[in-house]
């Protein structure tokens, strides 16, 4: 599928294929916004579905879709089985035992009662109902706001597997995260925007390795920089100077650090944003 998102920083082009997982990421909320587009279908004569099984693609707005959101408030006194049954058999005119075997089955993996009141629902309930509301709809492109923020860590591997599952079936799922960190499940492409811009498209077999970043002295730089022998890259900033290691040299970093003052030394973990959005630029420019 091709993607056109009309911003003050450009047009956004995302090639998205039939059973494919997409992670879009930021900071701010350029990734929940471009998923709000995609469920409203702005632009919608601009996108192109891929199929993977080499059909005749068809045009965006053909294609059905869901959109979970991450703000999930629930107001009526109705059970949740009723609440979801009701809703598809009006929508979908579908066989209401074949519904209710299959509600049933989704709220057990999650352990929610059937019977359960909507208005007792915590709010990782309430997010898991969400879900299992707009699976049961079958669209072929599942939009996600930031699915594990209300998300109790114990259920992280069910939802992914389930996500996982249903792209296998042929359809697109589309996930917003503020950070790389908190995707919880293998995607094909993670796709890093900010600014109402894309930065940065990575695919799963090139993401980056975690970095971690030195920060040294204006006095300690010269017996650091005869330690390393010139193996890696310096960059000067305000407070002295920094250079970027991947987690993998861990050992030879200490080694070197061993050699020298630590009181001009610091390390810094840095996360996949910060390294994305603050250091990878310069880190291509170097090789």
């Amino acid at each position: 599928m091709r993607m056109f998102f009309y911003s003050a920083g450009g047009i956004m082009n995302i090639d998205l294929k039939t059973g494919g997982i997409y992670a879009f990421i930021s900071s701010d909320e350029t990734s929940s916004i471009v998923l709000k587009k995609m469920y409203n279908g702005d632009n919608s004569k601009n996108f192109n579905i891929t199929c993977l099984n080499g059909k005749e693609n068809v045009k965006y707005e053909q294609k059905s879709r869901q959109f979970v959101p991450d703000d999930i408030v629930c107001y009526s006194e109705m059970t949740v089985c009723q609440f979801i049954v009701g809703g598809l058999y009006c929508e979908k005119k579908q066989n209401r035992t074949n519904m209710c075997c299959l509600a049933e089955s989704y709220l057990e993996i999650f352990n929610i009662s059937k019977d359960t009141n909507l208005l007792e629902l915590t709010f990782e309930q309430g997010h898991l109902l969400a879900m299992i509301t707009s699976l049961m709809r079958e669209p072929e492109i599942l939009l996600l706001e930031k699915p594990y923020d209300m998300l109790d860590l114990s259920a992280y591997d069910t939802v992914s597997d389930i996500f996982k599952k249903y792209a296998e079936k042929g359809n697109i799922v589309i996930a917003s995260f503020d950070k790389f960190e908190n995707v919880g499940f293998e995607c094909d492409e993670y796709i890093f925007m900010e600014d109402g811009e894309i930065k940065f498209i990575f695919d799963k077999e090139n993401i980056p390795g975690k970095k971690k970043l030195v920060i040294l002295k204006n006095s300690g730089v010269y017996e650091f920089l005869n330690c390393v022998d010139g193996k890696y890259r310096i960059d000067k900033t305000e407070s002295g100077y920094e250079l970027l290691f991947d987690v993998s040299d861990i050992k030879y970093l200490r080694e070197v650090i061993s050699k020298v003052d630590y009181d001009d030394i610091s390390i810094k973990d840095l996360s996949m944003n910060e390294f994305i959005f603050n250091y990878y630029d310069a880190e291509v420019e170097s090789r």
